[in-house]
């Protein structure tokens, strides 16, 4: 009995087997009750013994039925086979891609424990003026060489990549040669009074004053960010107007006199009375100098080591050196024919000296200990000389009544002389300078210093006064074509000069 109910239920799966073979088949999935699947669809390539399989959402039955089942061929009800529906095993959503549909703003990443990406490098733009300074990458500095203030070979130091610098000068400066411009006597016995071949005349006046003269100094440098080895500097000088005033009257000496050689008497030294027997008077002598100059160098770098280095140095310098005399005479006749008259007689004798040449030189330091520094420099200035001579005076005469005339001419500046001259000469200007400080801080040093400046031709106003006089050519002598010797002169002498003196200073680098 029981072969017979294997036998057909055999028979009857072979049936149903046979009839579905014809028929398309569809799969449908079970639904599950906590899980949605996203739709996916395969498609398999047409042909005629491949049926297309398609997976999506339950279609409904004849019958109501909500879940998958076999449809063989229309017509006829097929038992429905049920998926079981077992736990819920369901793989993971697959993103579906579509093309063309609404875009949805992606979430932001959430944040990583107080650790964020960094922002994208971005280009550094390039400074206005490049690198000012001198790095080591760029290979300006370290450079290795043997060491004098050291021991040893080592690399250089850095080197301040800009400076400037402030200092109060305490110079003098050389006295120019003045001759004899006032004298006295100690009696009238003397004949003329105030003469020079006369053993009781005394000098009151024949050089300017050499007074100590304050003034500043101003630097600045830096170096090229472009060429390593090359830098700039700049200074400028210069020294107060000196101005130094001496008065002679009745309170100076018993007789006092302005002597000369006089011409007419074939060079006898003679002299003119402002202080004596029937007159009265005075006699104020002013002079006056001022000096001042600009350089520029460019430096170069020749040698350096640990602590220490040696630059060259070439550029453009100008010197400015300006003088004057001033002499101012009053006297006043109160006895004789020319009671009552006076005379005020003004002369100027001024000169001024424009030095442009180019220079070179060396400029070093060595560091001492830690902070301390011995610094200096040598430099030689070869050039042209511009020279300036100004000479004038006059008289002025006002007679009792009160009438007053002015002539051109006094004493020592008359017609001869007077007038402007110039010339072109060449010379030589060497300087040195030494210093010795201390770095208070990395940026900031104070030093104290000596200058020594020297030029090898100027003309100077004392040198310019000729005693030599020809009073054919003095004013108010009558002489309306006067003759003789043409004199004074204009002697156009010239002399050195030097400046020397200490310097205090503060430098700030960076």
């Amino acid at each position: 009995m029981k072969a017979w109910i294997k036998s057909g239920a055999l028979l009857t799966l072979g049936w149903l087997a046979q009839g579905a073979s014809g028929q398309e088949v569809q799969w449908r999935a079970a639904t599950s009750k906590n899980t949605s699947v996203t739709r996916a669809v395969a498609a398999a390539p047409a042909s005629s013994d491949v049926r297309p399989v398609s997976i999506g959402q339950p279609l409904p039955l004849e019958n109501g039925q909500t879940t998958g089942s076999f449809r063989p061929f229309a017509g006829v009800v097929m038992p429905t086979v049920r998926a079981q529906a077992g736990e819920d095993k369901s793989p993971m959503p697959i993103p579906t891609l579509e093309i063309g549909g609404d875009q949805k703003t992606p979430k932001p990443l959430p944040k990583s424990g107080g650790v964020f990406n960094p922002p994208p490098p971005q280009a550094t733009p390039s400074p206005v003026f490049g690198n000012l300074g001198m790095t080591p990458e760029n290979g300006c500095y370290n450079d290795c060489c043997a060491s004098w203030c050291g021991v040893g070979a080592n690399c250089c130091d850095d080197r301040p990549r800009f400076w400037t610098s402030v200092e109060y000068l305490m110079w003098w400066q050389r006295s120019q040669l003045v001759p004899p411009l006032v004298t006295s006597s100690p009696s009238s016995t003397n004949n003329p009074i105030g003469v020079l071949n006369s053993p009781d005349t005394q000098v009151l006046y024949n050089d300017t004053p050499d007074r100590t003269r304050g003034g500043g100094r101003f630097g600045v440098g830096w170096w090229s960010s472009r060429f390593c080895n090359l830098g700039f500097d700049s200074t400028f000088f210069f020294l107060g107007r000196q101005i130094a005033t001496s008065t002679f009257g009745p309170g100076t000496g018993t007789f006092l006199a302005r002597p000369y050689n006089e011409v007419l008497l074939n060079g006898t030294p003679n002299a003119e009375v402002f202080v004596g027997p029937g007159i009265t008077g005075m006699t104020t002598i002013t002079n006056y100098s001022q000096l001042w100059g600009v350089e520029a160098n460019l430096r170069r770098k020749l040698h350096c080591g640990p602590g220490w280095w040696l630059d060259g140095v070439a550029g453009y310098r100008h010197v400015n050196l300006s003088e004057g005399i001033d002499i101012t005479e009053s006297l006043l006749f109160t006895q004789g024919k020319l009671a009552g008259t006076q005379f005020i007689e003004n002369e100027s004798f001024r000169t001024r000296n424009e030095f442009n040449g180019a220079q070179i030189g060396l400029a070093g330091e060595c560091r001492l200990w830690r902070r301390w520094f011995i610094g200096g420099s040598t430099k030689v200035a070869l050039g042209n000389v511009y020279q300036v001579i100004d000479i004038n005076g006059n008289t002025t005469r006002v007679l009792p009544g009160g009438v007053t005339e002015i002539q051109q001419g006094a004493l020592l500046a008359t017609q001869t002389n007077i007038g402007r001259y110039t010339d072109n000469r060449f010379a030589v200007m060497p300087e040195v300078n030494l210093k010795i400080g201390y770095d208070v801080t990395d940026h900031l040093r104070v030093f104290v210093g000596y200058d020594f400046l020297y030029l090898s031709s100027v003309v100077r106003p004392g040198e310019q006064i000729d005693l030599n006089v020809n009073s054919n050519f003095r004013p108010f002598t009558g002489n309306a074509n006067p003759a003789g010797l043409r004199l004074p002169a204009m002697p156009f002498r010239r002399s050195d000069f030097w400046a020397q003196g200490m310097s205090f200073g503060l430098q700030y680098t960076y």
